[in-house]
């Protein structure tokens, strides 16, 4: 698998991109610069910031030795109905290098599956269209003087131009502020998951699957009405400038590379992050709330007749509401095959 990857991390970044990261709770869409634009003169902050190292494509050296050493990170699961059987890949939407290399388990589900299939087909040009659609629906936000600073501070902290993200609803702004913090602990989303699988199926001539609607992740990470919307912007703010994102990210990444599902499965004990039963809502509407449509469509690309290798954010996959338990109740037979139990 080394000639298609090391073609992909080779080849220029586009200049603008949509991806996911499952962050503190939120799993959002995000439409940010995938290379560091510089700062002008005017942009300069009072305060010194600096910037953090940006994904860039390996070295032919860095491929060979990353693709010899490669293992398998994340949660993988075999599931099998109809004498046909589906892979299950609980993904990270940020990374390190070394991540996006696959290891043997993985390589082999790959191989051997006629599609992949993703939350979102994210360089399919319809996919963004509708994501534009969908933000444009979006209720809007108010923003006065002393928000719009906030945010400006973190288009500084991020090292982009303050502008870079003016086309985008101030909410997707702060969540794409949230994203790029992760460069802080070395996990970039230039090395997400979605990157090397996406390459892959292109390489292989394997159709890519879109398993949701933009439509749908938006709803589900801003809610109804513009008071979800203003208070989730003013609280991820508040989670930036208490700098507690980054701890957080870090030990989910951590738990997700080591293979450790335990680890996973106790996410609400060890996150912090569910203080009321407000947040426990959100956090049901985020991820597990999408499990049942995600498991359907699944169900429906499998009885079609195709050997699916699906792909979605790790946090789907655990509970009793996650994706391997839904698919079981489904009729598959459900086998981990990368996971600490």
């Amino acid at each position: 698998m080394q000639a298609w990857l090391k073609a992909k991390l080779t080849d220029p970044m586009p200049r603008t991109h949509f991806y996911f990261i499952t962050a503190t709770l939120w799993l959002c869409s995000i439409q940010s610069f995938a290379q560091q634009a510089p700062q002008t003169p005017e942009q300069t902050p009072a305060t010194p910031v600096v910037c953090p190292a940006v994904a860039k494509p390996p070295t032919s050296t860095e491929v060979q030795e990353a693709t010899a050493k490669a293992r398998d990170h994340g949660l993988l699961w075999r599931l099998r109905k109809d004498g046909r059987d589906l892979y299950l890949f609980g993904t990270m939407h940020v990374g390190k290098l070394d991540w996006i290399f696959p290891g043997p388990q993985l390589s082999k589900a790959l191989r051997v599956s006629d599609a992949v299939a993703l939350e979102l087909d994210l360089q399919e040009p319809s996919v963004q269209k509708a994501f534009k659609t969908a933000m444009d629906d979006m209720a809007p936000l108010r923003v006065d003087a002393a928000l719009q600073a906030r945010l400006d501070r973190q288009a500084d902290i991020a090292c982009l131009p303050r502008e870079a993200l003016a086309a985008t609803p101030p909410l997707f702004q702060a969540l794409s502020y949230l994203l790029l913090a992760a460069r802080d602990a070395g996990l970039d989303q230039g090395y997400a998951q979605e990157h090397m699988l996406t390459a892959f199926a292109k390489k292989a001539g394997k159709p890519i699957i879109s398993l949701e609607t933009p439509a749908i992740q938006i709803r589900a990470v801003a809610g109804t009405g513009a008071n979800a919307g203003q208070k989730l912007l003013e609280e991820t703010l508040a989670e930036l400038e208490q700098h507690k994102v980054v701890p957080l990210m870090l030990r989910l990444a951590d738990a997700w590379a080591n293979n450790r599902l335990d680890l996973l499965e106790s996410y609400e004990e060890w996150c912090e992050c569910i203080n009321s039963e407000e947040d426990r809502i959100q956090l049901h509407r985020i991820i597990f709330d999408r499990n049942p449509h995600l498991a359907d469509r699944i169900t429906a690309e499998h009885a079609a007749g195709k050997q699916v290798f699906a792909a979605v954010g790790t946090l789907h996959m655990i509970g009793q509401q996650g994706l391997p338990k839904l698919l079981a109740s489904r009729g598959f037979d459900v086998e981990l095959l990368v996971g600490q139990r």
